[in-house]
């Protein structure tokens, strides 16, 4: 089961010229060091270890992953607030009860208003 859940996007990348959006460059950097912190889990799709595996259900898996978490880390960037699957995880989380931490990557229009009754944590 994962302790923390990173929530981000990786629109704004530039999928054919093989660049990573800013959201997956950043929830890669705080998946890092919560591994150095000592956090042991965690959960990141994309993560070549502990992500979802090719060809499994990723929709499903997103979903028991974020209800088994206990926090979510959600990485907010210009793009994550108009992603439909992000807000979705958000809104599971919030009906969930846990533990929201916004990440905000710019001002402080790119905190989604399902998280803006909460501190963020500005990078």
């Amino acid at each position: 089961m994962a302790s923390v859940f990173i929530s981000y996007t990786n629109r704004g990348g530039e999928p054919e010229g093989g660049r990573e959006g800013e959201g997956l460059i950043w929830a890669r950097r705080i998946a890092a060091w919560l591994r150095e912190w000592g956090y042991e889990s965690l959960f990141l799709d994309k993560d070549p270890n502990d992500g979802i595996a090719p060809g499994a259900d990723w929709r499903g898996e997103l979903i028991s992953q974020l209800r088994r978490s206990r926090a979510v880390i959600a990485v907010c960037t210009p793009e994550y607030q108009t992603s439909p699957w992000c807000m979705a995880e958000l809104g599971i989380a919030l009906d969930r009860g846990k533990l929201l931490i916004p990440l905000q990557l710019g001002g402080p229009d790119v905190v989604p208003l399902l998280l803006q009754d909460r501190q963020a944590i500005q990078l």
